[in-house]
């Protein structure tokens, strides 16, 4: 009878435990979603600057530009932001293929930046700046 017990009460803390991850998981979601907008709205307000006659973009980044618009039927619209997170250069490319707005995200070498879970996708949102948009195609205003 003692061992029912125990198993009754280790199941109860064990379901207990899991509703309280579950519930955390839901907030967590809540404040990257939120977080994400917030984003969203810092990234619409971002000016588009010209590149400089001494600016250059890296050869990966180029390369990309030149596939966005040798396809206009593929790629109607993009616009690629420059700023800084980590420390270092980042690039944000925002296009009509993407499916999430942290979809192709690299750092300046072109190395794609990968935020695999809430925790970090949280992080990047609140604490990349210095936004700058520095290439703008198609119809995407």
């Amino acid at each position: 009878m003692k061992t029912v017990r125990f198993l009754k009460l280790a199941a109860l803390a064990l379901l207990t435990a899991g509703i309280t991850v579950a519930c955390g998981e839901i907030e967590n979601k809540k404040d990257t979603e939120s977080l994400e907008q917030e984003f969203l709205t810092r990234l619409q307000s971002v000016p588009f600057q010209e590149k400089s006659e001494n600016e250059s973009f890296p050869e990966w980044l180029l390369s990309k530009i030149e596939i966005i618009e040798s396809d206009p039927a593929t790629v109607s619209n993009a616009k690629i932001y420059r700023g800084e997170w980590e420390k270092q250069i980042v690039y944000l490319m925002n296009h009509n293929l993407n499916a999430c707005i942290l979809c192709d995200v690299y750092y300046e070498s072109g190395s794609k930046i990968l935020l695999p879970d809430e925790k970090a996708c949280s992080d990047f949102f609140s604490k990349s700046k210095n936004w700058v948009m520095v290439y703008r195609y198609g119809t995407m205003n």
